[in-house]
């Protein structure tokens, strides 16, 4: 079968347009079962439910709605790209038995990347703070350096710019 694939270049200008054409129908397609959550190119869906035993059918009916709306649409999920992560409490942990897609075993994570915060299945802070106290151990470090050679002004913008913009995220 010959199939035309188009491809966009990451950032371009394209993508967010192509990305809206495409997906405009994609939040209605869930129905009930899920929330998809939309923003620039990423797409995430949450499921939510009272026992395993319904995560479970709940997700092989989001996972057969979502294979023929790609199917239809000629898309197809890069499943490089692919996170399912389970949130649980401390006194109630579950776990899904298993995750296909197309015969594709996807796997459980521990952990992921949402919107530039990162989230671990119990909703702890640990991943994220690990992660910006290395950004933010770089900028004390430029600050530092540079303080000697810039206006008090100057050292304002580049706090803002920096450290603190990366302390007010999420």
């Amino acid at each position: 079968m010959d199939q035309n694939i188009t491809w966009v270049p990451q950032g371009s200008i394209l993508g967010p347009l192509l990305f809206l054409l495409y997906f405009n129908d994609f939040p209605r397609l869930l129905n009930v079962k899920a929330l998809p959550i939309l923003f620039a190119d990423d797409t995430s869906i949450l499921i939510t439910s009272p026992n395993s035993n319904q995560l479970q059918s709940d997700l092989n009916i989001v996972f057969a709605q979502l294979n023929k709306w790609f199917k239809s649409n000629l898309q197809f999920f890069n499943s490089d790209k692919i996170n399912f992560i389970q949130f649980n409490n401390a006194s109630k942990c579950t776990s899904v038995a298993e995750i296909k897609y197309e015969d594709e075993q996807i796997s459980i994570a521990n952990e992921t990347k949402f919107l530039g915060l990162y989230i671990n299945d119990n909703l702890s802070w640990k991943t994220h703070i690990e992660s910006i106290k290395n950004k933010l151990s770089s900028v004390c470090y430029v600050v530092r350096l540079v303080k000697q050679y810039v206006t008090a002004n100057a050292l304002k913008v580049i706090y803002y710019s920096y450290f603190h913009s990366i302390m007010t995220y999420g």
